[in-house]
């Protein structure tokens, strides 16, 4: 059995959004895929984020005995997929989840220093990431943190019989067997709001280039096809598609300008979360009464969870000026995807939440202000 077979059989273990709950089990059989994802041999990560994450991965995995990284495995066996909801619909709002979760929900939980990676994400006001330890504090979560650093090429890329789908922009690069093609994706995102696609075509060969929207690209966007910029765009949450016959070294480049925005508590509208794009920005409060031990979990036995033996600190409260967070949380000069807050009685650091390392943080903030805050639609 392969790993998307073992995935298509897993336990959906986490509460998701009934866009992408799972199907009853005996209705998935007759369930008529409109996307197909690529065989992971035939995608590969390039220079970037992505694939440093997987290097660090792989470093840590390599480092272990295999029985003891297999046996969390072979005693918890349900491991959640992302990737089926999207070959279902091949709906775009599938692909706006999944980036969120990518960068928010999982290219942060690993510790660049040795690779363990955490029980779960805090977002109480105050705390810290608390990760685990090589030998002594090894939980189900490190099992599933590893397989999903294993499989970080996972969804970028989804094809049908007309064409591909570009649901994510990673640098990577993808072969279409079948078709003779060879896509490669080259970017800095979300160090840059653009991505740049070089077809490889061992002939001329006729496809849909499908390339995400993403829901938060609300100020519109640029595409240019040979350098040459083209008129039509599309909405956020669809595909700007470019279906022609292409040839070796054809060259796509988009751009989707990113802005701030945020996200409030379905119950709560006070309570919000700043964005940037698909990035959660964490505020820094410090790194007070911290210490390396307090920093990773204590040894634990079998199945019991870490817990903090340090006290959080209270997060300051923000007043908006405006319903448009841009107007009280500015960018700062000369640093990529860092912001602070301006005017307000604590001024704070935000950072995108993957960043954050070793010191407490916040992400939900109580917001006060003269209008409510205007969420963007997803």
């Amino acid at each position: 059995m392969n790993r998307r077979d073992f995935l298509a059989t897993a336990t959906v273990a986490l509460p998701l959004p009934s866009l992408l709950r799972a199907a009853p089990a005996e209705s998935r059989e007759s369930v008529a895929l409109k996307a197909r994802p690529f065989d992971l041999r035939r995608i590969r990560l390039r220079p970037g984020p992505f694939l440093d994450a997987a290097e660090i991965n792989r470093r840590y995995v390599t480092s272990l005995d295999p029985d003891r990284l297999l046996h969390m495995f072979r005693v918890t066996a349900g491991v959640p997929s992302s990737a089926q909801p999207f070959s279902w619909t091949a709906d775009p709002r599938c692909a706006d989840y999944y980036e969120r979760a990518m960068f928010n929900g999982i290219l942060g939980i690993q510790h660049p220093a040795d690779g363990m990676t955490l029980y779960y994400v805090p977002l109480a006001s105050g705390y810290w990431k608390l990760f685990g330890l090589p030998l002594d504090a090894f939980w189900c979560c490190t099992g599933t943190g590893v397989e999903s650093f294993g499989k970080l090429g996972d969804s970028i890329y989804f094809h049908d019989d007309a064409g591909v789908y570009v649901n994510l922009f990673i640098a990577s690069e993808v072969e279409w067997v079948a078709k003779g093609v060879r896509l490669v994706q080259d970017t800095k995102f979300p160090d840059e709001s653009t991505t740049r696609l070089v077809v490889r075509a061992k002939a001329p060969a006729r496809m849909a280039l499908r390339v995400r929207v993403p829901y938060w690209a609300t100020s519109g966007g640029t595409v240019k096809l040979n350098g040459r910029p083209l008129e039509s765009f599309a909405t956020p949450s669809s595909y700007v598609v470019l279906d022609r016959i292409w040839r070796d070294g054809d060259r796509v480049e988009v751009t989707f300008p990113m802005s701030l925005h945020v996200q409030p508590m379905p119950d709560e509208p006070s309570l919000q979360a700043i964005l940037y794009g698909p990035l959660v920005l964490a505020g820094r409060l410090g790194t007070q009464g911290l210490t390396r031990e307090l920093l990773r979990a204590e040894p634990t036995k079998p199945r019991t969870v870490p817990e903090y033996k340090g006290e959080p600190i209270a997060a300051p409260t923000f007043w908006a000026c405006s319903r448009d967070p841009g107007a009280w949380v500015r960018p700062t000069p000369g640093r990529s995807l860092e912001f602070q807050t301006v005017g307000q009685a604590r001024n704070v650091d935000l950072v995108p939440l993957y960043r954050i390392l070793d010191e407490r943080y916040a992400v939900y903030w109580r917001v006060a202000g003269p209008e409510p805050a205007r969420e963007l639609p997803r």
